[in-house]
């Protein structure tokens, strides 16, 4: 479930999206499904798919964190990366 809220926050960091900033992300999140997916990284990392119940409270939990983390970036009315080139919006 962290790597989900991880995710969440290299979503917000990336904005504004762009093409290769949506790959970047896209190829994120079929790592983390892959790895959770195919046994031999289950075995390699010790991973355990959890119960119905973990899922569902995780999934609550991470629903929680994104919001937490979408309002931060709202409210800071920049994203959570700032701007990667500080000359854009220098006067003159």
């Amino acid at each position: 479930m962290l790597s989900t809220v991880g995710l969440w926050v290299l979503l917000v960091v990336a904005r504004p999206l762009t093409p290769a900033r949506v790959l970047l992300v896209v190829v994120m999140v079929a790592c983390l499904a892959a790895t959770l997916i195919l046994p031999l990284s289950r075995r390699t990392f010790a991973l355990e798919l959890p119960s119905g119940t973990v899922w569902a409270v995780g999934l609550g939990v991470v629903a929680l964190t994104g919001l937490g983390i979408e309002l931060a970036a709202r409210l800071l009315r920049r994203p959570l990366g700032g701007d990667l080139d500080p000359g854009r919006n220098s006067p003159g």
